[in-house]
């Protein structure tokens, strides 16, 4: 998840992992590990933003996603 605290808790898919920094999750990441990005929706450019970084720092199995995967969190209904 690479939006903020409050979007996170706002809505989240279940068992996303969320950064405070893009060098938090450079250092907590593994760069084999398969990482998909995801971001509220088509207007939001975050997790195209976050999969840049992530595959220029040598990420090789690295998604950048939308939306429609199920939510949880405080504001979804």
């Amino acid at each position: 998840m690479v939006l903020s605290k409050w979007a996170y808790r706002a809505k989240h898919i279940p068992g996303s992992i969320r950064f405070n920094t893009p060098e938090e999750g450079l250092q907590a990441l593994d760069k084999g590990d398969e990482i998909v990005v995801c971001c509220s929706g088509d207007n939001c450019i975050a997790s195209i933003a976050a999969y840049t970084m992530l595959t220029a720092n040598g990420t090789s199995t690295c998604a950048a996603m939308q939306a429609g995967y199920p939510l949880e969190g405080d504001m979804v209904e």
